[in-house]
Parts: C-alpha cells; sequence; structure tokens
C-alpha cells in the first residue's frame, strides 16, 4: 500500500512565519533542491508533526515549533493519498489547539481524529517529550532527517513485529517459540547455582573469581612496576644512545663544510645573476642603437633620391609655364573685373543679412520679455497655490488623529449608556398649566415634561410648594457614573479644542476635503512649473523660485519687420547670381587659357614646393650628420652588438649552472635541522637526568621479588577457580549449543531480509555478504571472507548502508500492504562519485515503486536525475 504526500501547507512554524503552501508532489522521485538554512529540515519536521505530534501537546517540542519571539499558534497542513484515496490533516499546536481528519468517507476530528490518523498509518501515541521514532511505525524508520541515515541502529518495534511477522509467513519458523523458552528454562536454573541468568558468577564460583581476581591485581600490580622499572632502565639506555648519536652528529663537521660549500655557490649563483642582468640591459642598448642608425641611413638614401626627383620635375614645369604666361595675364585682367562686380553684388548681399538677423534678434528679445513676463504670472499664482497649500495643511494637522476620535466615539458611547441608565431610573414629571398660573422649578421656569434625577421644587404660582425626592441611593451611582462620562468627553474635547464630537467629526472631515485639495493644489503647481527653453528655465517649482526676473524689460533694438528685410535679403542674392552668372559668361571665353595657366601654376607651385621641401629635409639631416659618418657608425654598432650578444650568452650559461633559490632552501633546512638537533639534544640531557633519579630511588624496594611472590598467589588461586568453574563448563557447553541452534534458526527467519538488502548491498559493494542482528539491524558485512562490523566502516559507507536498509525493509512493508513513502533530508553526503550515481540509481529504480522525496543543498550532485523537481519558495502564500 503506497502513501504519497500531494502538499504541504506551514504557517508560523519556526523559519515559516507566513501562511505557505508547497505542492506539486508526484508519485515517484521528488528532490527539493534549495540552499542550506532555506528551510527543508523544518518542512521534514512540520510533516512529522502534522502526523505523530498530538494536537493538544504542550511540550518544549511543540513550543519549539513558535518562530524565535513569537507567540503565536504553528500551524500545519498535509494533503496525502494511500492507495489514491485523497486524505487530508490540519493541526494546530499551542494556542486554540485542533486537528481535522477528512478523508471519503467522512471528517474527524480531536481525539477521535487522532486515533483515527494511528490507525490509518500504523503508529502508536507519542508518550515522550521528544520525536519518538520507536512509536511512528514504518514512517518512524523511512523518513530519515538530516545525519540520521548514519545509524544503522534497529527499527522500531512496531516495524520489527510486522516485519517478523511478514518473515514467518514466508520461513514458517517462530525463533523463541514455547517449547525453545521452556527447555532453555531449566538448564538456566541449574546454571544458575553457579552464575546468575546473565552469565555472572554467584557464591562459591564469584568468591574463587574474587580470589583470583584480588591474586591477579596483586601479581598485575607487582608486574607493572616490575615492568615500569625495567622500561625506565631500557628507557636510559635509548636516550644515552640518541643523546650518543646526536653529539656524533653535531661534532661532525660534514654538515658545516656543506653549509660553506652552498653558501659559496650561493655567492656565485648571485653574482652571476646579477651579471647576466647587466648583460641584457647592455645587449638591449646595443639593439637599440643598431635599429636607430639604420633608420637613420635609410631616411639618407630617400632624402638624396627625391632631391634628384623634385629638380627635374620643376624644370619642366617651368620651361611649359614660360609659354602660356602671356595668355593669362590678359585672362586675368578680364577676370578681375568680372571679379570686383561681384565682390559689389556680394556686399549689399552681406548688408541684407546683417540686416535680417538683427531683425531676427529684436524678435528673440521680445520673445524673452514676453516668456518673462508669463513666468512671473505662473510664480504669483505658484506662491497664491503655496499659500493656500499651507492654508489646508494647517488645518489638515489641527483634525483629531483617528485613535483621538475613536476615544471621543467611546466617551460619547459611554455619556450615552450612563444617560440611558440615568433615565430608566428617573421620575418624569408631565406639567399641564392651565392659566396664567407661573410654574417653577428649582427656581427655573418649568417645562412641559421634566425628568427628576435629584430632589427638586416644584413651585405652582402662590398656591403650592411641592417637593420631589427620589428614591433614597436609587440613582446616586447613576448620576456619578452619567456626571464622570460627561467631564471625560468635556475634557477629552476642550483637550482636541472642540466644542463637541460633531465639531470633531466635522474637522475630520474638513481634514480630509484639506488633503484632498492639497493633492489637487500640487498637481496644479507642478503644471504652472513646466520648463521654457527662451529663457533656460528648467521644469519644477524650485526652478522657477530661482529664476531671476529682469525688473524692467531689457533695452534693445524696436521690433522690425522681418519678413521685409528676409525679402530684401532675397532680392540681394538674386543680384549676386545675377552677377556671378555674367562672371562665368565672361570667363567662358578664356576658360580654356585660364585652365592651362592656373594648372600651369599650380604645378610649378607644387614641383617647386616638393623641390624646396626635399632640398632642405636633405639640408637638415646632413647638418645633424653625414651619411660617411652614419655608415661607419652603424658598422661599429653592428660590431658592438654582435659582441654584446655573445657576452649575453655567456652570462646565460653562467647563470643556469647554480639554481639560487634552491641553495637558499638547502641551507635553511641545514640550519633548521642543526636547530633541530640542539633542542632534542637538550630534551634528552634533562630525560636522561631525570630517570637515574628514579632508578636511583626505586631500585631498593626488591620489585623482581615481590613480583615472583604475586605470581606463586595467583597461580594458587586460579587453580582454586579451575576446578569451580568446572561445574559450571558443562551447562555452559549445553547452553552454548543452545544459542547455536538459535543462531542457525535466527540465520533461516533472516534469510528473506539478508536476500532483500544483499540485492541493494553489492550494487556499491560487490561480493559483500550482508548479516542482521536479533533486532533486524545491520551488524556486520563480509567480503572475501573477512567479517567487518558496520560500525567500524567509513562514514560514507555506513550512510549509504542505512539507505539500503531502510529501502529493503520499505519493499517487504510494501509487500505486507502497509503504506510506505521514504524521505531522505540531506543523504549520501558522505558518498564519493562512483558510489553517488550506484545510489541515485538505486533511487530513481526504487520511485517507480513508491514515492521518494529527497531534500538536498547539492544541486550538482542530483542535477543528473530525471525526477521531479520541487521548489520550496516559489512565492506562493497561502
Amino acid at each position: 500500500m503506497t502513501l504519497r504526500i500531494r502538499s504541504i501547507e506551514i504557517e508560523n512554524f519556526r523559519k515559516f512565519r507566513r501562511a505557505t503552501r508547497i505542492s506539486g508532489f508526484t508519485d515517484g522521485l521528488n528532490i527539493v533542491i534549495e540552499p542550506n538554512e532555506s528551510g527543508k529540515s523544518t518542512m521534514l519536521e512540520a510533516l512529522r508533526a502534522a502526523f505523530f505530534i498530538r494536537h493538544s501537546a504542550n511540550s518544549k517540542t511543540t513550543r519549539s515549533f513558535r518562530p524565535h519571539s513569537d507567540s503565536v499558534a504553528p500551524r500545519v497542513s498535509v494533503g496525502f493519498e494511500i492507495e489514491g484515496t485523497a486524505w487530508s490533516v490540519t493541526k494546530q499546536f499551542l494556542k486554540s489547539s485542533s486537528i481535522e481528519l477528512v478523508g471519503p468517507t467522512g471528517r474527524w476530528q480531536s481525539d477521535e481524529a487522532e486515533e483515527k490518523l494511528q490507525h490509518l498509518l500504523g503508529f502508536e501515541r507519542q508518550t515522550g517529550q521528544g520525536m519518538d521514532t520507536e512509536v511512528q511505525g514504518a514512517l518512524g524508520l523511512l523518513w530519515v532527517a538530516q545525519a540520521t541515515a548514519l545509524d544503522l541502529a534497529a527499527p522500531g518495534r512496531i516495524v520489527r513485529d510486522t516485519i517478523r511477522g511478514a518473515l514467518q509467513e514466508e520461513v514458517g519458523v517462530i525463533v523463541g517459540g514455547p517449547r525453545f523458552d521452556a527447555v532453555k528454562a531449566r538448564i538456566s536454573k541449574a546454571y544458575e547455582e553457579l552464575r546468575t541468568a546473565n552469565g555472572n558468577p554467584t557464591k562459591r564460583l564469584a568468591a574463587a573469581i574474587a580470589a583470583a581476581k584480588q591474586a591477579r591485581e596483586r601479581r598485575e600490580e607487582a608486574e607493572r612496576l616490575a615492568a615500569a622499572f625495567e622500561e625506565r632502565l631500557a628507557e636510559l639506555e635509548i636516550s644515552r644512545r640518541r643523546k650518543a648519536v646526536l653529539e656524533r652528529d653535531l661534532a661532525d663537521p660534514t654538515e658545516s663544510e656543506r653549509k660553506k660549500q652552498l653558501e659559496a655557490e650561493l655567492l656565485i649563483a648571485r653574482n652571476a645573476r646579477e651579471r647576466l642582468s647587466a648583460r641584457r640591459a647592455e645587449h638591449s642598448v646595443a639593439r637599440n642603437e643598431v635599429d636607430r642608425l639604420i633608420e637613420l641611413s635609410t631616411r639618407f638614401e630617400e632624402a638624396v633620391h627625391l632631391v634628384k626627383t623634385t629638380g627635374k620635375s620643376r624644370d619642366a614645369v617651368v620651361r611649359r609655364l614660360a609659354v602660356i604666361a602671356e595668355e593669362w595675364n590678359v585672362a586675368v585682367e578680364r577676370e578681375r573685373h568680372d571679379r570686383e562686380e561681384l565682390e559689389k553684388a556680394k556686399s549689399v548681399r552681406q548688408a541684407a543679412a546683417v540686416a535680417l538677423d538683427a531683425g531676427r534678434k529684436s524678435a528673440d528679445q521680445s520673445a524673452r520679455r514676453e516668456a518673462y513676463a508669463k513666468a512671473a504670472a505662473r510664480r504669483e499664482e505658484t506662491e497664491k497655490l503655496e499659500a493656500a497649500f499651507t492654508e489646508l495643511e494647517t488645518l489638515s494637522r489641527a483634525a483629531p488623529s483617528v485613535a483621538a476620535l475613536d476615544e471621543l466615539e467611546e466617551l460619547d458611547r459611554a455619556l450615552l449608556h450612563a444617560r440611558a441608565r440615568l433615565e430608566a431610573g428617573a421620575i418624569r414629571l408631565q406639567i399641564d398649566v392651565h392659566d396664567d398660573t407661573p410654574v417653577t422649578i428649582d427656581g427655573r421656569p418649568a417645562t412641559a415634561s421634566v425628568e427628576v434625577t435629584a430632589a427638586t421644587t416644584l413651585t405652582v404660582g402662590t398656591y403650592a410648594t411641592l417637593r420631589v425626592l427620589p428614591p433614597a441611593g436609587g440613582l446616586a451611582s447613576a448620576h456619578a457614573d452619567w456626571e464622570m462620562a460627561r467631564r471625560g468627553l468635556a475634557d477629552a474635547l476642550a483637550a482636541l479644542g472642540c466644542e463637541s464630537l460633531a465639531s470633531a467629526r466635522a474637522k475630520t472631515d474638513d481634514a480630509k476635503l484639506a488633503l484632498q485639495e492639497m493633492k489637487s493644489i500640487t498637481l496644479r503647481i507642478e503644471a504652472l512649473c513646466p520648463a521654457d527653453p527662451i529663457i533656460g528655465l528648467s521644469a519644477g517649482r524650485s526652478a522657477l523660485k530661482a529664476l531671476e526676473i529682469p525688473a524692467t524689460a531689457p533695452e534693445g533694438l524696436d521690433v522690425l519687420d522681418v519678413a521685409a528685410l528676409d525679402t530684401e535679403l532675397s532680392k540681394a542674392n538674386e543680384a549676386w547670381a545675377e552677377r556671378e552668372g555674367r562672371h562665368q559668361a565672361s570667363g567662358e571665353i578664356l576658360r580654356e587659357v585660364e585652365q592651362r595657366h592656373q594648372k600651369a601654376a599650380i604645378d610649378n607651385a607644387k614641383a617647386s614646393t616638393e623641390a624646396t621641401a626635399a632640398e632642405a629635409a636633405l639640408a637638415a639631416l646632413s647638418r645633424r650628420v653625414s651619411a660617411d659618418q652614419v655608415a661607419n657608425e652603424l658598422t661599429d654598432a653592428r660590431r658592438l652588438l654582435a659582441l654584446r650578444h655573445k657576452e649575453l650568452a655567456d652570462a646565460e650559461a653562467n647563470a643556469s649552472v647554480f639554481d639560487a633559490d634552491a641553495l637558499e632552501r638547502r641551507i635553511a633546512n641545514i640550519d633548521k635541522a642543526k636547530a633541530v638537533a640542539d633542542r632534542q639534544l637538550v630534551e634528552l640531557t634533562t630525560s636522561i637526568a631525570r630517570l637515574e633519579g628514579v632508578i636511583e630511588t626505586e631500585a631498593p624496594k626488591g620489585l623482581v621479588g615481590e613480583f615472583a611472590e604475586a605470581r606463586e598467589e595467583e597461580k594458587l588461586a586460579e587453580a582454586i577457580l579451575v576446578r569451580t568453574e568446572a561445574e559450571a563448563d558443562m551447562l555452559k557447553l549445553l547452553l552454548d549449543r543452545l544459542r547455536q541452534a538459535y543462531d542457525d534458526a535466527s540465520r533461516q527467519f533472516l534469510g528473506p531480509v539478508t536476500r532483500r538488502v544483499a540485492t541493494y548491498v553489492r550494487r556499491i559493494l560487490p561480493a559483500s555478504e550482508p548479516a542482521f542482528g536479533d533486532e533486524l539491524g545491520l551488524d556486520r558485512i563480509t567480503r572475501a571472507g573477512v567479517e567487518e562490523e558496520t560500525l567500524v566502516l567509513s562514514r560514507g559507507t555506513q550512510e549509504q548502508l542505512g539507505v539500503l536498509t531502510r529501502l529493503a525493509f520499505a519493499d517487504l512493508l510494501l509487500d505486507r500492504g502497509l503504506p510506505v513513502s521514504l524521505i531522505l533530508d540531506d543523504p549520501l553526503v558522505y558518498s564519493d562519485d562512483a558510489r553517488l550515481d550506484a545510489m541515485t540509481e538505486i533511487l530513481t529504480e526504487a520511485g517507480k515503486r513508491m514515492q521518494i522525496i529527497v531534500l538536498t543543498c547539492r544541486e550538482r550532485a542530483f542535477r543528473h536525475l530525471d525526477a521531479n523537481r520541487i521548489p520550496l519558495f516559489d512565492g506562493t502564500l497561502v
């Protein structure tokens, strides 16, 4: 029978302060991967609490469910299925504790729900303070909390009884049956004449054992003292030998000479390293000098070639220019005349452009004056709105607070209640006056109806005086309460500066209206503070306030007619275009001559410039250094570079002979070894002196003789003990035979469990055989014929065996029809990669038979699994 968790809702449970729902659990393998401290273990604790902790419990455990420093009621709700049938359980602890179990056939609450849940899941009621897995049935074994997978202890009593019932049906034998118990009881009774049922000696055997023990203790003490004396002698001899060896080693000059040799080699290595650094610097300098001279020689060659080339080009251009010089002079004169006319038209056009620019500046000044005027108006309007805002703010602050208004409402209700009590016990006088006879009450004109709550005098003209006295003490308390309520309300109103509750309410309403109006004013102020690029004004109230507005309009030109000025500029442009056309027409006749002359002049200028520049460059270069000098220096520099290259190679070879860092480490090791030897020599000298003093003190005691005497006494006591134990040995032999028979039956009994677990264990420990104890705990593993207790195995192997054992029990319980699911909190933390792969494969296969929930913080270890991944916090709040 499968058990499947579908959803968990947690509220006020440790770190889950707000109501949080975790859902999406499927039938197979589910993995919750979240960082440390995110609440995975808390979720498992809440799940255990929902099933196993009674809702009415007020223990240290339930109190620990509360979030730190909060006094709230922890609440857990779990939706689950058993054999496809939906159930839900909701528990609230401590405050208003409750439970509700909902199933396909109805709804249960209180203790009835607890009993129904116990019967449904097969566990017993908790009796202790904590989580007692002994009574939690199968789920107590299979819901593995953090680090408890390392615990290879036997399953709880309920699980053991269930498994034994299943195994008895498979094996057909009952270990520990009535016949076995009867035979064992008779033999144990006979055995108890010499030993107790637990094997402890009694009567003569106890006395013999005590005598033998006393003799043995005396012999052991004498032996210990004698052995200690011998050990001190041996230790003294060893210490003397070690001291002699150390003294010989310290006196040996070999290490000292080796250190001197290493220091000499270190000096050589350091000098070689310094010379290598110097040679590298000299080689770099020589290389740079060669490169500089090569570049300078190349520049000389290029300059000489350029002078020759540009000189030839200049001579050819001069000859060509002389041929067309006359033609060019005529063309230039005509072009000059047309150009002068064009310049006149251009001046007219520029004057029109200047006039248009002045007109536009005048228009801009007018726009700025208008913008400043508008800004001043907006600022004035803003200041008015701010003043209104301040008044409204004062009005909103003058209103009573919500708490003060609630207090006035409460005082008013108290006054009405006191008034009602007073009116309920008061005497009401109905006065009807039939003529003009004056009627007064306590000297005041009477009304048609009066309530009398105290002694009152009624006067009817001159005819009668009536004194109305209410019952003594009947209204005193009511009147006192009314007076106290009236004064309380009056004091509260006075403190708030209100005449009545209605005026206080009116002030509150006025404050609300003021707040709304303040929001409106804020929006209006923002609308009055836009940006204006004409005067450089930024958007916002502070920018408008900070704007410096001229007191008077800025002085400037009068506003001109920009359109008319623009028309004048257009006319000037047309005139200039006409002159340009005439200039082009007159030049059309001489175009060919002009073009040829211009080209020749340009070529002449270019050739002259290039030739002059080439000659100047060559002259400047020659002034610095001659070409021959550069060639000689380059030859010398190359010869020096070759020499520096050879010296650098020699320095590198010398520097590679000795490793300075290694030599320094070797010298340091020699110094360290000598320091350790000196310290050990001092320690050995102290130890030898101490041992010699102890031996001188203990030698006269005769410890060897005392040891021989104690040994004889021990032999006599042991002989008596052997004779006494002979009677018990026969009975013990019989008990051993019974125990062997018991073990044989147990192995037959535990065979099905062992086979199930061995199937899993051999996947991580090939060729191994697990063995269980009487209480179904995995006690030992046999590998290659060697038996090992599980407690001595590595922590990783213990954890893996713990998970596999629980998985095997889950399979057996599942076949038995019990509700089974497996939850592992942070499992396999000590597994290597190969074991982790094998374990995750086993869990994946088991997920096809039952629901498995793995809570872990190690995403990388479980990333490869094909499983349903559930976020612990996905923002879902109940």
